[in-house]
């Protein structure tokens, strides 16, 4: 019963369940590899054909081979399937929570990051911290390009390299994903982010969809595009 919304495990069926492992994700906010192979894609009927899925070497998340069934798969992340030579995105889907969606092999080489740290370090360098736990330092000449992201920003970083492809202000007009909260999985035009609210009070933020005008947190809100999304949405 105490197992997140989106491991979508019947609650009559199983007493135990896969727990995420420390990862680059938070536990609150991720998939263990295990559920997501058997409970998501169906590509396993049980625990024991999932280890042997992995260690054979079957499936890479972000580029990089997974063996362990507790790695902790999250948001925005690409996870390939060497046999069936296909491409998945998690993303947050209205109502479900985090779902599995197939995407072009030409999209699988990218990821949007929300920074959600952003500090100096040892020598100079400046370090943007990234949704997905990762770090990027800039130095020397390259550090007034790391200047002008701020927390909230997105980045297109590219998986092979971890090249820095374009960059995404959080600003009105943009396109935006709500990615927490109860309307988690809505997106459209990002219309008005009031900043003016004081402490304790939170910043709030509008968006037009297909739905209407929605409003919710802005950190609550992720942006993914210019007009329209840079990535396939469900």
């Amino acid at each position: 019963m105490a197992a997140p919304v989106e491991f979508k495990v019947p609650r009559k069926r199983k007493k135990f369940i896969v727990r995420p492992v420390a990862g680059p994700h938070s536990l609150r906010e991720s998939i263990p590899v295990a559920i997501l192979l058997r409970d998501k894609l169906n590509l396993a009927a049980s625990l024991r054909e999932v280890k042997f899925v992995l260690n054979w070497g079957e499936v890479s998340v972000d580029g990089k081979v997974v063996k362990d069934y507790h790695y902790p798969v999250g948001l925005m992340d690409v996870i390939y399937i060497k046999s069936l030579e296909k491409h998945y995105r998690l993303l947050p889907v209205t109502g479900k929570g985090l779902e599995v969606i197939e995407i072009d092999p030409e999209e699988a080489d990218h990821k949007l990051c929300m920074v959600i740290r952003k500090q100096h370090v040892k020598g100079g360098g400046l370090q943007l911290t990234l949704h997905d736990g990762k770090n990027l330092i800039y130095r020397g000449a390259d550090i007034d390009a790391g200047r002008k992201v701020k927390v909230g920003d997105t980045l297109k970083v590219r998986l092979s390299d971890q090249q820095v492809l374009d960059h995404l202000p959080m600003t009105e007009g943009k396109y935006g994903l709500v990615i927490r909260g109860g309307k988690r999985g809505l997106h459209g035009v990002i219309t008005k982010i009031d900043r003016t609210l004081q402490y304790p009070a939170r910043k709030i933020l509008t968006l037009r969809g297909q739905t209407g005008s929605v409003s919710t947190l802005l950190s609550h809100v992720m942006v993914v595009g210019d007009e329209r999304s840079w990535v396939r949405l469900p």
